[in-house]
């Protein structure tokens, strides 16, 4: 990005559900296109621009079935919203896998405010309903009397009285901040209270040692806890 800040994501994303009839596995999409949230809201916090989500979901949805006018449409919509250097590979019908990714590697060589798009596909199961701590705020939530769980957290967190938003030389994280990890050490320090959920290798580990960094650094104590390897701890 413009900032500086690496990122390496798909720009779209559909639900799809594997099948296996006999001996053979079916893939099949169960629902239309969308953005990719985490793209939007990086790409939006990196070069300051509003973005009208319901109206680029709205440009999404009318696009061709056909997969040449598809890829001839995007082309345009994305030329039209955002920065991305775009080629022709994106009509070739072939997908490439996506690589092996490190960040060391990835800013070496990347190059700070270019954006390429690439023809990557990456096959992920990202459900969230039927986790455990999904069933437990549902279970707590039914047990009070409160319309929503922000209301509950609200009453039993809230700090008196919040914190005003630091300044960017008040914060003392020790690894690189991306766009959602900032919102989330500013809420935070702010004293909201809020959960955290996503797959393996989106930097919830990277976000606790940051919070606890930026704690200890201005004489608090902090408490983490791991309830499973690749989850976010549920209090500090």
């Amino acid at each position: 990005m413009i900032n500086g800040q690496v990122i390496r994501a798909p720009i779209l994303v559909i639900p799809i559900q594997l099948k296996r009839e006999k001996a053979f596995w079916w893939l099949g999409v169960t629902d239309s296109w969308q953005w990719n949230p985490a793209f939007i809201l990086a790409y939006r916090h990196a070069y300051r621009k509003e973005i009208d989500e319901e109206e680029l979901q709205k440009e999404l949805e009318n696009l061709s079935d056909d997969p040449l006018e598809f890829r001839t449409q995007l082309n345009r919509v994305l030329e039209e919203n955002f920065q991305i250097q775009l080629s022709s590979s994106i009509y070739e019908d072939q997908v490439a896998l996506f690589p092996s990714s490190r960040m060391d590697l990835d800013q070496a060589r990347f190059h700070e405010g270019k954006i390429s798009l690439k023809t990557y596909s990456v096959l992920g199961q990202f459900v969230q309903n039927g986790n455990f701590l999904s069933r437990e705020y549902e279970e707590l939530k039914a047990s009070q009397e409160y319309e929503s769980l922000e209301d509950l957290f609200v009453r039993y967190f809230a700090s008196a009285e919040n914190e005003t938003v630091p300044r960017e030389e008040q914060l003392f994280p020790i690894f690189p901040l991306d766009a959602s990890q900032e919102n989330a050490l500013l809420k935070v320090r702010q004293g909201k209270s809020l959960v955290i959920e996503g797959p393996p290798g989106t930097g919830k580990s990277q976000l606790i040692a940051n919070l606890v960094s930026d704690f200890i650094a201005r004489g608090k104590k902090s408490l983490g806890r791991f309830p499973e390897a690749g989850c976010i701890g549920r209090g500090f």
